[in-house]
């Protein structure tokens, strides 16, 4: 039996994995803000985001900071439209 290859070229896999990591990276970056706007350890920000989907990660960023700023016009919502 012949080898399996995969049917995505090499230069593409490594430009999708490229993606993949910088989007945990933002993930990540989210779960720390949570815990900043909370005023809480870094790991409790974790806890409380651990299981939420990237929509409602979001969607909770955007609800903290403007319970703790208000809402700035010069900042676009994160909110859907």
């Amino acid at each position: 039996m012949g080898k399996l290859q995969h049917p995505v070229p090499p230069k593409l896999l490594t430009n999708i994995g490229d993606i993949t990591v910088s989007f945990s990276l933002l993930e990540n970056v989210l779960q720390m803000l949570v815990g900043a706007l909370l005023r809480e350890h870094q790991r409790i920000g974790q806890i409380i985001t651990a299981q939420l989907a990237f929509k409602s990660l979001r969607a909770l960023v955007d609800s903290l900071y403007k319970e703790k700023y208000g809402e700035d016009e010069g900042l676009p919502s994160c909110a859907p439209r």
